[in-house]
C-alpha cells in the first residue's frame, strides 16, 4: 500500500493544476495517468531488482514517483501538461548520462551538500501538504469539514507508527524505506512491483483513487514531506556540524530559501537566472552549499578563532 500511495499523492497533486492546452484535467485523465505511472513504476522496480545488462543495480530499490521534483512539476503543469512532459524527457536523459557518469563525479557532492538538499525538499514542498490538509472540491479551503478528515487521516498515519507499523514513507529516500519496514528481500519487494503492473490493466482502480478528497492526502502528505525534511537533519548530524559544515548549511539554507521569498530578487538579473532559482530553493541551496564546499578550507584550524 505504501508503494501505491506514493504514487497518487504526488500525481493528484500535479493533476488538481495542470492543464492541456487551456483545459484543466479530467477525472478520466488523471485515472489514466496513474495507470500508466503504475505501470512504469512497476517496471522500473523489477528491473533494478533482476538487471538486465547494465540496466539496474540489483538491489531493492523502489521505483516510485520523487517529492523532489514536484514544486518543479508544479510550476510547469499549471502552465501546460506538455511542458512538464518535455522537461522530464529532457531531464530523464541528463540523469541518465549524471548516472553513467557518477563515478567521476560524485565525490565532489560531500555528505553536508546533501543533507542541505534534501532539507531544501522538504522545505520547499511543505506548503503543498498544508495546503491540501484544509482543501476539498466540496468545502472552501480551511473549512472545519476538511480540517476534521484531515485530522482523522493523520491521527490514523501517526497512530500507525505507534503501533509499530510504518503507514507512510519517504520515496526520495529508498534507505528511509528499507530502514522504517525493513523490507530488504527482493523476492518481497518484486510482489510489490508485481501488483502495480496488476493494477495499472484495471482502469476501476485507478478511477477510485481520483475520487479521494484533497484533505484526505493532505492528512499524510504532511508526515510524508515532514520526513523528508527530518532525513535531511539527520543526514546534517551525520555529516557532524563543525564549523565548516555549519557555516555551509547555514549560508546555502539561508540564501536558497530567501530568496524564494523575496518577490522581484532576481528582476535586476537575466531572466534565465530567475526562472533557475526564483522559484526553486533546492536548486539555490544546492549552487550555494557546492560552491561553498569547493571554496572554504577543510582545516579546521581556519575556524578555531570564530
Amino acid at each position: 500500500m505504501p508503494l501505491i500511495y506514493s504514487i497518487i499523492a504526488p500525481l493528484i497533486i500535479i493533476s488538481s493544476v495542470a492543464v492541456y492546452q487551456g483545459e484543466a484535467f479530467t477525472a478520466i485523465e488523471t485515472a489514466r495517468l496513474l495507470q500508466n505511472c503504475m505501470l512504469i513504476a512497476g517496471i522500473g522496480t523489477l528491473l533494478q531488482l533482476y538487471p538486465i545488462w547494465k540496466i539496474g543495480s540489483g538491489l531493492p530499490v523502489v521505483m516510485v514517483i520523487s517529492f523532489t521534483f514536484l514544486v518543479a512539476c508544479l510550476a510547469t503543469a499549471s502552465q501546460d501538461y506538455g511542458i512538464m512532459v518535455g522537461a522530464i524527457i529532457v531531464g530523464g536523459c541528463f540523469e541518465g548520462v549524471l548516472g553513467l557518469t557518477a563515478k567521476y563525479w560524485r565525490k565532489i557532492i560531500s555528505p553536508i551538500v546533501s543533507a542541505c538538499v534534501v532539507v531544501s525538499i522538504g522545505l520547499s514542498i511543505l506548503n503543498v501538504g498544508v495546503s491540501s490538509f484544509g482543501s476539498s472540491s466540496a468545502y472552501p479551503l480551511g473549512s472545519w469539514q476538511n480540517l476534521l478528515v484531515a485530522t482523522i487521516t493523520l491521527a490514523s498515519a501517526l497512530s500507525g507508527g505507534v503501533f509499530g507499523c510504518s503507514p507512510i514513507t519517504s520515496f526520495s529516500q529508498n534507505v528511509g524505506l528499507i530502514s522504517m519496514t525493513h523490507v530488504v528481500n527482493r523476492f518481497t519487494i518484486m510482489f510489490g512491483a508485481l501488483a502495480m503492473i496488476l493494477g495499472s490493466l484495471f482502469p476501476p482502480f485507478g478511477a477510485f483513487f481520483t475520487t479521494l478528497p484533497d484533505c484526505v492526502l493532505g492528512g499524510c502528505t504532511v508526515i510524508m514531506f515532514g520526513s523528508i525534511m527530518m532525513s535531511g537533519v539527520r543526514m546534517m548530524h551525520d555529516a557532524g556540524m563543525d564549523q565548516r559544515n555549519t557555516l555551509i548549511a547555514a549560508t546555502s539554507i539561508c540564501l536558497g530559501v530567501g530568496v524564494t521569498q523575496v518577490d522581484g530578487f532576481f528582476n535586476e538579473l537575466p531572466s534565465f537566472i530567475g526562472d533557475i532559482f526564483a522559484g526553486n530553493m533546492v536548486a539555490g541551496v544546492f549552487v550555494v552549499g557546492l560552491i561553498l564546499d569547493l571554496c572554504l578550507p577543510r582545516d579546521h584550524s581556519h575556524y578555531t578563532s570564530m
